[in-house]
C-alpha cells in the first residue's frame, strides 16, 4: 500500500502547479489508501487542497478528478474548516459546470453549518453570494443544494439570517431579482427559515423580504398564485407571520378575487370556491400545481377539525379523491422530484393528533383516514400501499427516505396503523433492526434516530387504544413485548451492551 512518504512529493508539485489527467487520478486512488492521519498531514503540511486551485474545473474529465479527490478528502474532513483558508479552490468548485462536484461542496458545506457550532461557522461573503445565486436563479431542479445550504444556514446560525440580509452584496443581489418566479423562490426559503426561527421574521421584514410576494399574488398565473400561497401558508405558522399577513390579507384575497372571479366566487348554489380551485389543480398535468395543491390539502388535514371538514371532499368519489390515485402514482415513481413534497403531505392527511380523553369520538375520524389510505392502491388491499411505503424508506436517496419515515410514523398514529404494521410480514422486525440505517449515512446524519420514533409511537398508540376500538386487534402480547424490549434498548440497540461492556471494565 502506498503511504505518505511515497506520494509526499507528488502532493507538493500538484499543490504548487498543474498536473495531467493521469497524475490526478493516480492522486485519487494514493488518498483512498491513506490513512486518516495520514491525509490529515497531506491537508496541513502539504497543501493538499491547493490542488484545486491549479486544475482547469471547465474541463470534464479534470472536473470529474476533482469531484472524486473531494469525496476522499470530505469524507474524513468538514469542509465547513477550509471555507476561509482555502476560499478560492471552493469558490472554483462551486462556479464548476460540473453539478455534482458544485453539489457535493454545497452539501458538505451544509453539513458543516448543521453540525458545526455557531463560532464555527464562518463562511466567506464571496461563497454566500455565490450559493444564493445558484438557489435563486438556477434551474429549480438543480438548485436544491444551494437552497438546502441557505436554509440550513439560517435556522442553525444564530446569526445566519442577518449575515444574510445586511450583507451589502448578498442584499444587492436580492434587489436585482426582477423575475416573479424567482421572488417567490427566495421567499419561500426565508418563510422557511422564519417558520423553524421565529424570532428572525422581524429582520426580514426589516429588510422587506415579502413586501414584493403580495403584488405578485395578482399575475394571473395559476402556478404562481399556488407557489405564493405555499409561501404563505409557511408565514402563517408564528404569531409575527400573521400579525404581517393581517395588514395585507385584505389586498391579497380581493387580487385572487379580480383575476379570478368565478373560481374564487363561486356560485350560489355552490359556495366552496376553494375546493373547486383544488378540485381544478388536481386535474392538472403540470406536476408541480397538483404537487401544491396536495400540499394544501394537506395543511387543512393537520388538525382533526380540519379532516372533519374534507371528509365530504375527500371520499372516494369526492371532488377531491383524485389527490389519493395522484399521490399513489407518484409514489410508484421513485425518481419523481415532487415524492418526498407528497410524501409529507400524506402524513399531515394521515396523521392522528390526540388532544381529547374521549377516545371514542376519535374512531370515526381513524376510519376516514383509513378509507384515505386505501385510496392510494385502490382496488387493491391497502397492505399494498404500506408495502411500498417501506420501499421507499428504504430508498438510498435521503430525502426520499426521510419523508418515508415521516409518513410511516403518521400512520404509527392510528390503531389500523400499527395493526396493519403487524400484518404486513416482516416489517416489524425492519422496525426493531437498528442496523438498516447502517452506511446510509453519506449525505448527512443517519435517520436511525427518525425510524426509533416510530417505534416510540407504536407503543404509545398501542398503549393508548388497548381495549378501546375492537376493529382494530393492533400488536400482541408477544410484539408488544418486543416493541418495549427495543424501546429499552434505545437508538441504536446498544444500551445493553455497553452497559455490559463497562461492567466488564470495573
Amino acid at each position: 500500500m502506498t503511504g505518505l512518504p511515497q506520494c509526499a512529493e507528488s502532493i507538493s508539485r500538484l499543490a504548487n502547479q498543474t498536473g495531467s489527467l493521469r497524475e490526478y487520478e493516480d492522486l485519487h486512488i494514493v488518498l483512498r489508501n491513506l490513512s486518516r492521519a495520514d491525509l490529515e498531514v497531506a491537508v496541513t503540511q502539504y497543501k493538499l487542497l491547493d490542488i484545486f486551485s491549479h486544475m482547469d474545473l471547465s474541463d470534464g474529465n479534470f472536473s470529474e478528478a476533482a469531484l472524486n479527490i473531494a469525496m476522499v478528502i470530505f469524507s474524513t474532513f468538514r469542509l465547513i474548516e477550509f471555507a476561509n483558508s482555502h476560499e478560492t479552490e471552493l469558490l472554483k468548485c462551486i462556479t464548476s459546470k460540473n453539478l455534482p462536484l458544485r453539489d457535493f461542496v454545497i452539501s458538505r458545506l451544509t453539513d458543516g453549518v448543521k453540525n458545526s457550532s455557531p463560532e464555527d461557522i464562518n463562511i466567506p461573503e464571496t461563497i454566500l453570494l455565490e450559493i444564493s445565486k445558484i438557489a435563486i436563479i438556477e434551474e429549480i431542479t438543480t438548485a436544491s443544494s444551494a437552497r438546502s445550504f441557505l436554509m440550513a444556514f439560517g435556522i442553525c446560525h444564530p446569526d445566519g439570517v442577518k449575515i444574510l440580509l445586511n450583507n451589502e452584496s448578498i442584499l444587492a443581489f436580492f434587489a436585482s431579482i426582477s423575475s416573479d418566479e424567482d421572488v417567490v423562490r427566495l421567499t419561500e426559503i426565508f418563510a422557511h427559515i422564519a417558520s423553524k426561527r421565529q424570532d428572525t421574521f422581524k429582520e426580514m421584514t426589516e429588510q422587506r423580504v415579502f413586501d414584493r410576494l403580495i403584488t405578485i399574488s395578482r399575475t394571473n398565473d395559476p402556478l404562481l398564485q399556488l407557489n405564493v400561497t405555499a409561501v404563505l401558508k409557511l408565514l402563517l405558522v408564528c404569531p409575527s407571520g400573521r400579525a404581517f399577513l393581517q395588514l395585507r390579507y385584505l389586498y391579497f384575497f380581493s387580487s385572487l378575487a379580480e383575476e379570478e372571479p368565478v373560481a374564487f366566487l363561486g356560485n350560489p348554489d355552490y359556495r366552496q370556491p376553494l375546493a373547486i380551485c383544488l378540485s381544478k389543480y388536481l386535474s392538472s398535468s403540470d406536476p408541480i400545481i397538483t404537487t401544491c395543491a396536495i400540499e394544501a390539502i394537506g395543511q387543512m388535514c393537520i388538525t382533526i377539525n380540519g379532516k372533519r371538514e374534507l371528509a365530504e371532499y375527500l371520499k372516494f368519489g369526492g371532488c377531491l379523491s383524485p389527490l389519493f390515485t395522484k399521490a399513489g402514482a407518484v409514489m410508484m415513481n421513485a425518481s419523481s422530484h415532487s415524492l418526498p413534497r407528497i410524501l409529507v403531505a400524506l402524513s399531515d392527511i394521515i396523521n392522528l393528533p390526540v388532544a381529547q380523553d374521549n377516545l371514542t369520538d376519535l374512531i370515526p375520524i381513524c376510519e376516514l383516514t383509513q378509507e384515505w389510505f386505501g385510496q392510494l392502491c385502490a382496488p387493491g388491499p391497502q397492505i399494498k400501499s404500506l408495502s411500498r411505503i417501506w420501499d421507499l424508506a428504504k430508498q438510498p436517496f435521503k430525502e426520499v427516505r426521510s419523508a418515508s419515515l415521516k409518513l410511516l410514523r403518521s400512520i404509527a398514529t392510528e390503531p389500523w396503523g400499527i395493526t396493519m404494521f403487524a400484518e404486513l410480514p416482516g416489517f416489524m422486525e425492519y422496525l426493531l433492526n437498528p442496523t438498516t440505517e447502517t452506511g446510509t449515512a453519506m449525505d448527512g446524519h443517519s435517520l436511525q434516530p427518525e425510524k426509533f420514533r416510530i417505534i416510540e409511537q407504536c407503543e404509545r398508540t398501542q398503549e393508548l387504544w388497548k381495549g378501546v376500538a375492537p376493529a382494530w386487534p393492533l400488536f400482541d402480547d408477544l410484539m408488544t413485548a418486543r416493541v418495549k424490549k427495543g424501546i429499552e434498548e434505545g437508538v441504536w440497540g446498544m444500551r445493553k451492551a455497553e452497559a455490559a461492556v463497562a461492567m466488564d471494565n470495573e
